[in-house]
């Protein structure tokens, strides 16, 4: 999903017209967005599997995970769900992230040392 990120995935003219106003904006995600992508878009957080034993946790994965949270990658994912009209899932997705590593106020991620 991250390698298909960058800024104006829909290549539009004009970045400042809102969604409603961008002609062929479905033509246009249809060419740009190919369905996977649209799906792993809306459904990557369910996907993730989080072990309440962090012995068992991905380094590679959550410095992965870190990067895209950390990086560009986040702006262009709510840009690709804006444009979708999915905007509004995507701090149901955030928090399915926090709560999958066990992470609340004054609360350290169960696997910490992946950090």
């Amino acid at each position: 999903m991250v390698k298909e990120f960058c800024f104006n995935i829909c290549k539009l003219d004009n970045s400042w017209l809102a969604n409603k106003d961008v002609k062929d904006l479905q033509l246009q995600i249809k060419e740009n967005i190919s369905d996977p992508w649209q799906y792993s878009c809306l459904y990557w957080s369910s996907h993730l599997c989080f072990s309440p034993d962090s012995s068992d946790c991905d380094p590679q994965a959550l410095g992965k995970l870190n990067g895209f949270l950390e990086g560009l990658h986040l702006l262009f994912w709510i840009e690709v769900l804006s444009i979708m009209g999915m905007v509004l899932i995507g701090a149901p997705s955030l928090q399915r992230v926090v709560t999958g590593l066990g992470v609340s106020i004054g609360h350290s991620p169960a696997c910490q040392k992946c950090f």
